[in-house]
């Protein structure tokens, strides 16, 4: 075997394919040790998806600035979490580095990973030592002190292992969080794996796509479980959300942008260049951030994970069943939080820019796009993959699933999730049941609000279920709206019914049941049409008792909303089970100032 004197595309190709194959394989090894910067257990998966998307996206080519460029790129677009961000960025820097050459020497290669390494801790504000930052660090600048010493890349990679290996073994010392758990840092481990898997590759001289079988990986399962880490208290995650975008633009300001985060995040990484930002960053506040945000440039993704949940689903389950709701289902953040309910947003368009319902565009923030004439909005339902990820996910922690989805009629969700479904159920034997609410706001809450009280009750999912389906044949809602513009537009009034309604200037009362929705009055005058629709409501429950209701608007004025739920507790004889406010997807359906009571009978 002749003695590898340079590197070439072809070279460094197959051994960052290899580098990634090697994380992917141990994903689930690098989950159970993640207890920094939040144990969150999922550092694994996300170094795993960035190395899929590096394996892939990227493209083989002889020449070594053309592959090194193509991986930086792969990385960037397909990096998930703090740890995932930060190995794109240094292989994005590897890219920026090599330039207008077919193949590197070790000497061009000790530099190119020197100032990688530096691209590393531009994209931290505060970088943290003692993770997988140091690991980097240290074994680039072995490899730079060491440039005049080494003349092959065989002697080379396996020296810098063994320092890798080293500095890797020091973290559990340099970090309290992974003394007190005895372990090394996860990133850190997966860039020792990475460095591992390119070794194996140039040593062993495996330089065509015969030597790597990449097929198998996309049946690799990247929702492993949480790591079991017992340092982290449900207090202590001062931001909730982990939350990632990439930004695409011209000449961005990377100061401005981390200036917009440090107002409210932390864990920040910010990874590209001036055309192209990679964002990761912990926040309260996911919808603020992408409002400020959105000035930089266009959105190419956003991702939010419920890191409070996560931890309380991995250290404080409750039950045995998941629940799982779109953002269609109108529920309080408390009752979501008592009860341990999982969300699937909507996508909401504005001027082709996607968000997530409720996670990253909230009903204050839509306002200003929905009452501009010129902005387009459009919502659509999650993909079926979305669903079957949070399947896998959940998997590991409970027997079973059942989902409550938006009405059918409505909106594709419920076939999202069938799809979902199917998609999981190919790759895991799962017991999951998906409901059709036939209703959207009020109605479809008032059912998951039972849902969610029988399954903390301990009831069986056949029992569950079962209860659900003639909760919802017993449901009607009732409806208020101060325009009836988006009722046209959506297809859920018709034109001519519509027309009529607005050239007399009348107000129209709504009921829906089953999916049906008919137009049971009109009044000229809001206020008059609100006891038009509580007059209906008595009449409706003349001689019948409600298991309970929910009043569910979209901004109400404070006024007709206190006058409308007095009303209500004197028919009924008992507030709400919740007063709660749409999400943007519904209000793309109902417009503002419109009101919803959704009402369950008994038998």
């Amino acid at each position: 075997m002749s003695i590898l004197l340079k590197l070439t595309g072809k070279e460094l190709y197959w051994s960052i394919i290899s580098g990634g194959k090697k994380i992917i394989e141990h994903q689930e090894e690098i989950n159970k040790i993640n207890v920094f910067p939040v144990p969150d257990g999922d550092t694994g998966s996300n170094l795993a998806a960035t190395a899929t998307s590096i394996i892939y996206n990227s493209k083989e080519n002889d020449s070594i600035d053309i592959v090194a460029t193509s991986v930086g790129d792969a990385a960037l677009d397909g990096a998930r979490g703090n740890s995932g961000v930060i190995l794109a960025q240094f292989l994005y820097g590897m890219g920026a580095e090599i330039k207008d050459t077919a193949h590197i020497s070790t000497q061009k290669f000790a530099e190119i990973v020197k100032k990688a390494s530096d691209y590393v801790y531009k994209a931290i504000p505060s970088p943290q030592e003692g993770t997988i930052i140091t690991v980097i660090r240290e074994w680039a600048e072995y490899i730079h002190t060491n440039k005049n010493t080494f003349t092959d890349f065989d002697t080379l990679f396996t020296k810098a292992e063994v320092i890798a290996q080293e500095a890797l073994a020091r973290t559990t010392e340099q970090l309290e969080a992974l003394r007190v758990a005895k372990v090394v840092d996860a990133g850190g481990k997966g860039f020792v794996l990475f460095i591992e898997g390119m070794k194996e590759t140039l040593l062993s001289r495996s330089f065509s796509r015969e030597d790597h079988d990449v097929e198998h990986l996309l049946m690799y399962d990247y929702d492993f479980p949480m790591a079991e880490a017992e340092t982290l208290t449900e207090e202590s995650l001062h931001n909730r959300y982990c939350t990632e975008t990439c930004l695409v633009g011209e000449n961005m300001s990377r100061d401005a942008v981390l200036e917009v985060l440090e107002e409210d995040s932390d864990s920040i990484v910010i990874a590209g260049s001036d055309k192209k930002i990679r964002l990761h960053f912990h926040t309260n506040n996911p919808a603020n951030m992408f409002d400020k945000l959105r000035k930089f440039g266009n959105f190419t993704f956003q991702k939010v994970e419920d890191m409070r949940l996560q931890y309380n689903v991995t250290h404080h389950r409750k039950h045995s069943i998941a629940f799982v709701v779109d953002s269609g289902i109108t529920l309080s953040p408390e009752f979501m939080d008592e009860h341990q309910i999982h969300l699937v947003p909507i996508s909401v368009e504005i001027d082709k820019v996607n968000y997530q319902d409720i996670r990253t565009m909230t009903l204050e923030l839509f306002k200003k796009y929905f009452t501009q004439k010129n902005v387009s909005i459009k919502t659509s339902q999650p993909s079926p993959k979305s669903y079957a990820d949070l399947f896998g996910y959940l998997s590991h922690y409970y027997k079973s699933v059942i989902v409550l989805t938006m009405d059918s009629g409505v909106s594709g969700t419920h076939q999202s999730a069938l799809q979902g479904k199917e998609l999981i159920l190919s790759k895991k034997d799962m017991k999951i049941d998906i409901i059709d609410s036939k209703e959207l706001a009020a109605g479809a809450s008032i059912t998951a609000h039972f849902i969610a009280k029988d399954i903390q009750d301990g009831l069986s999912q056949e029992d569950i279920v079962k209860n659900a389906e003639n909760n919802i044949t017993n449901t009607t809602s009732h409806l208020n709206f101060l325009s009836i513009d988006h009722l046209v537009k959506n297809g859920r009034l018709g034109m001519w019914t519509g027309g009529i309604i607005k050239a007399l200037n009348l107000f129209p009362i709504l009921e829906v049941n089953k999916g049906k929705l008919a137009v049971t009055g009109k009044a000229l005058g809001f206020k008059k049409a609100i006891t038009k629709n509580i007059e209906a409501i008595i009449k409706k429950s003349e001689n019948r008792s409600i298991k309970g209701y929910i009043f569910s608007h979209s901004d109400l004025n404070e006024n007709m909303k206190e006058y409308y739920l007095k009303r209500l507790e004197l028919i009924f004889g008992r507030p709400p089970l919740e007063i709660n406010k749409v999400s943007p997807c519904v209000v793309n359906h109902i417009g503002y100032g419109a009101v919803d009571i959704g009402i369950t009978y008994e038998d």
